[in-house]
């Protein structure tokens, strides 16, 4: 009879660690946005709103999110599991919420210690472009095409003179990059 306790006992030993490991296992994320989702909330970043697109033009409105903390944004895209800083003169892309974390210490805000308008204007466009993911195909685009700089260079000066919205200016820029048909290589 003490062996019959002994495999009873063993065997409810033996359920509780199978049941133990998957529940474990099930609140352990793998996927990299959840992780990064996680991370976010660690440091009290607030989800704002999901992102309706993505830069390359592909649809991930399921899962591309903006967070915010104070003045600071961030979004979290899903397309390469990567967060980009809506800031101007910010690296484009981190891996972590850490390693932003790291580059905020590290770099105070520089974008609202200007006072020209029209410089705050220009940044308010930049912004713009970031939070839609346009930032480094409206880069590559400027940087290869000068007509096309001067184009968007001036475009962006009549719009500040015409006292025209940001975003509207800055919308109308991305239309403009989304026709750009020369081969930028």
């Amino acid at each position: 009879m003490p062996n019959g306790y002994l495999i009873i006992a063993l065997a409810i030993i033996a359920a509780f660690v199978a049941v133990l490991y998957f529940w474990t296992k099930r609140k352990t994320p793998t996927d990299p946005i959840e992780i990064l989702v996680r991370q976010a909330a660690t440091l009290k970043w607030i989800q704002t709103a999901k992102v309706e697109k993505d830069g390359d033009g592909a649809a991930w409105t399921q899962r591309s999110i903006r967070f915010a903390r104070g003045k600071e944004e961030a979004i979290v895209w899903n397309k390469d599991a990567t967060i980009t800083l809506v800031r101007v003169h910010a690296p484009p892309t981190f891996e972590s919420f850490l390693e932003l974390e790291d580059w905020i210490a590290s770099n105070p805000n520089i974008n609202d210690d200007d006072p020209n308008p029209e410089i705050i204007y220009l940044r308010e466009i930049d912004k713009f472009v970031i939070r839609h993911g346009y930032f480094m195909p409206l880069l590559e685009a400027e940087g290869t095409d000068e007509k096309f700089f001067t184009a968007v260079s001036k475009f962006h000066k009549a719009g500040y003179a015409a006292r025209e919205s940001p975003k509207v200016v800055a919308a109308i820029t991305l239309d403009a990059l989304m026709h750009y048909e020369k081969d930028r290589n």
